[in-house]
């Protein structure tokens, strides 16, 4: 016959789990708060690419920069990162979005938008990245 440990008795209820309801509210409604704000980020984001910026096919962009660009799944997009000598695709990039992210642990390139691929790899302010690609793909 088997005995329980005393060891294995569960604890009583402290800490976050003895929440009154109120402190439940008060939390739940600083989650929605952050949650706008982050919205609201993500919109200024898109206001500062830029009304023409927005015209331009991501895809077209993104395929001239990076030769080996192969798509797995809609709208994601795989190559080796321009960033560092990698020879695994480990460069993700969202053809929708414009967003871009390198999953390496190599890599210095934290991730943006298609100003900042194109700034990062030209070497260019992100001022002369949007004329450049208003002037080329515009």
């Amino acid at each position: 016959m088997r005995t329980r440990n005393r060891r294995s008795r569960l604890a009583p209820l402290t800490g976050p789990t003895s929440r009154t309801p109120s402190q439940i509210l008060k939390s739940a409604q600083q989650l929605v708060h952050r949650r706008q704000a982050i919205g609201r980020r993500k919109s200024v984001i898109g206001m500062q690419i830029g009304a023409s910026v927005r015209q331009i096919d991501l895809a077209c962009v993104f395929r001239d920069f990076l030769p080996d660009l192969t798509e797995r799944a809609f709208p994601f997009a795989w190559s080796c990162c321009p960033f560092h000598n990698d020879r695994h695709p480990s460069f993700c990039v969202n053809l929708e979005t414009g967003s871009y992210k390198c999953f390496s642990t190599a890599c210095t390139e934290t991730g943006g938008n298609i100003v900042s691929f194109v700034s990062a790899l030209q070497g260019i302010s992100s001022s002369e990245a949007r004329r450049y690609l208003e002037r080329h793909y515009g």
